[in-house]
Order: C-alpha cells, then sequence, then structure tokens
C-alpha cells in the first residue's frame, strides 16, 4: 500500500479504497478475469504478471470475505 492505495505484488492493479465496495461483486468480476487472461498467457507469455497479479486479488478477496 501506498498513498492509500493498494497495489498488486507485479504492480499491473491497483485500487483506491471505495466508501462501500461490494467485494463479492468485485471478486468474481477479477477471478472471470484471471481465468480468460490465464487461457490467454498459455500463447502469450508476456501477459503472465498480469494472470499473477489477478489470482492473488482473488485469494486476497478470498481471505478478506472469509473474515
Amino acid at each position: 500500500m501506498r498513498d492509500d492505495t493498494l497495489y498488486a505484488p507485479h504492480e499491473t492493479l491497483w485500487f483506491i479504497d471505495a466508501p462501500h465496495p461490494n467485494l463479492v461483486a468485485f471478486r468474481d468480476r477479477v477471478s472471470l478475469g484471471a481465468e480468460r487472461v490465464g487461457t490467454y498467457v498459455q500463447t502469450h507469455v508476456d501477459r503472465t504478471d498480469v494472470h499473477e497479479d489477478l489470482v492473488s486479488l482473488v485469494h486476497a478477496l478470498d481471505d478478506v470475505l472469509q473474515n
């Protein structure tokens, strides 16, 4: 986290806090994006960092939603 902004490990994604986020819907959308990028990464290795950041975000959201 830097300047109230959360960055993914490879810094391909970043997020600013929202007043009332719908984390369940957000997790679902990010999960779908991770699946799509995962399919793309199989033929385009240069997007591995994006896929890893999306998967990392899905795992972080899972942890938040379990608590």
